[in-house]
């Protein structure tokens, strides 16, 4: 991991290099009641039919809006990237202030996240294989950019072949001698167990927490968190703790069941004497994990019981490397809201302009009840990606949504724009990199003549059918409105991002 977070870091910077040479900037757009005028070396010019018909938006609901833990996340400072799903989990490379790095698998109902890394039954760490498809992504990206030798970049590390997973994941801990306890109720959606190693030299087993995947051929080893960041791992725990005592109780006591008929508790193979007394000390318990030398994966360590709190949040950030909380700042733009007063639609059609922009089939990406900016972009349109460069680290702060409006306006654009439109999820397709990012190839959509596929067609035809009728011939199309219903547009990337969005609220 130590290697895989250097080259990480090392691409990162390549590209960061490379996004900060400069590039030809359009001029702020000619105030018009058409929103018309072409703009050459910042827009992609477009031919486009006339329109016909405004449907309601197709894909409302479907759009890519950040779950509600990785939000908490985000403000708590930390820098995500989406590493894709796997196993049924949306996963996301979280860096901290001080540089550390988590992988964070979010729970079925959003609201929770597991901090740890994902195995596959066999022992295959698929984390790894998560990474370097990412950083296979950032090198190939980075090599495109101007001015980069990429003899100068670093390498990425091939992960290790995928065998198949060996039946479900718990039965494969179970061969391997593991004793498997599982947690009491499904937070966060997904099943949680204790598992303790056999017993070396009269020294009790090492414990590791795992939570199954959906698919069950899968586990994260690691903690769960909900949003907020109480450390839902410690209150499982607990729970098993409270349990053992109640046990403990009943057989002193003399007593069959310590628990009131109709009681639902899991039933599993019982922890050893010696791991339940360390749940129940209170002071300062170690961080432990599954011995390697019986599992052949390397497992995250977890801490139970010291600095854990039940009723709020955890005294201690939440996963490890989180920094500090710090206040959570809603500014969008560093300039005065005057700075947008260039980029002021001056017609007096603007409610009439955005009722049109509405009944396009547009998808979102961001936080749904932040200030919105409407996109206009075809997928091959170099000057949509550097917009979108620009708008993106506003939308993973969650400071603003982007509403994109897919168009097939570039030679050859068209079936790219009809794959991506044609997904049951395009927010996710275009977050991948899909139509947003330079030379990140856009996978294949729905067989031609399918049903998808056509629907995706007429999609195309409404969204291009918009931009024809208010004269938008180039890409990007950018715009947004204020609360006291002003309208604010650039046809083409603007010159200065910060200054264009100053007025935004």
């Amino acid at each position: 991991m130590r290697a895989i977070k250097k080259d990480l870091l090392g691409v990162s910077a390549a590209i960061l290099i490379a996004c900060s040479g400069a590039v030809a900037q359009p001029a702020p757009a000619e105030p018009s009641k058409s929103i018309g005028p072409v703009i050459s070396g910042g827009s992609s010019a477009i031919a486009l039919p006339n329109p016909t018909g405004e449907p309601s938006n197709p894909l409302a609901g479907r759009g890519g809006e950040l779950p509600a833990v990785i939000r908490y996340v985000i403000s708590e400072g930390v820098k995500i990237t989406s590493l894709g799903e796997t196993a049924g989990l949306r996963t996301y490379l979280g860096e901290a202030a001080n540089g550390r790095f988590n992988a964070f698998y979010v729970a079925p109902d959003g609201e929770h996240l597991i901090a740890g890394l994902l195995f596959q039954s066999g022992g295959h760490n698929v984390t790894n294989d998560q990474i370097a498809a990412m950083l296979k992504r950032f090198g190939e990206a980075a090599k495109q950019m101007p001015g980069i030798d990429a003899g100068l970049l670093p390498s990425v590390p091939e992960s290790d072949p995928k065998a198949d997973p060996k039946g479900e994941f718990i039965d494969w801990m179970k061969s391997l001698g593991m004793k498997i306890t599982p947690f009491e109720g499904t937070d966060g959606g997904v099943q949680g167990y204790l598992v303790e190693a056999p017993a070396e030299g009269g020294a009790p087993g090492k414990i590791q927490a795992m939570y199954v995947t959906p698919d069950r051929k899968h586990a994260v080893a690691g903690v769960l968190v909900k949003r907020g960041g109480m450390m839902m791992t410690g209150v499982q725990v607990g729970r098993l703790q409270q349990r053992f005592l109640e046990e403990e109780q009943a057989r002193q006591n003399g007593l069959s069941s310590p628990v009131e008929p109709g009681r639902m508790l899991p039933r599993a193979e019982p922890v050893s004497p010696e791991v339940a007394k360390s749940l129940t000390q209170k002071a300062n318990p170690a961080s432990s994990t599954i011995d390697t030398k019986s599992a052949p994966a390397t497992t995250a360590p977890v801490q139970v019981g010291a600095g854990l709190r039940t009723d709020g949040p955890a005294e201690i950030p939440v996963p490890a490397g989180v920094p500090t909380p710090v206040p959570y700042v809603h500014q969008i733009s560093s300039k005065p809201a005057s700075a947008s007063d260039q980029y002021r639609y001056p017609g007096q059609d603007v409610a009439a302009f955005m009722e049109a922009m509405k009944t396009t089939v547009f998808f979102t990406v961001g936080v749904k009840d932040r200030p919105a900016i409407w996109m206009l972009a075809d997928p091959q349109c170099p000057f949509c990606h550097q917009a979108w460069a620009k708008l993106k680290p506003l939308v993973f702060d969650g400071k603003i949504q982007v509403r994109v409006i897919m168009i097939a306006g570039l030679r050859n654009s068209e079936p790219l724009t009809r794959s991506i439109l044609g997904r049951a999820e395009p927010a996710k397709a275009w977050l991948a990199g899909e139509g947003s990012i330079d030379n990140v190839p856009v996978q294949p959509g729905p067989a031609v003549g399918s049903p998808e596929s056509e629907r995706a067609g007429e999609y195309i035809r409404i969204n291009n059918g918009f931009a024809a009728r208010y004269m938008i011939r180039s890409t990007p199309f950018l715009a947004y409105t204020t609360p006291d219903g002003k309208l604010f547009s650039s046809v083409g990337l603007p010159p200065d991002m910060d200054a264009f969005l100053a007025a935004l609220r």
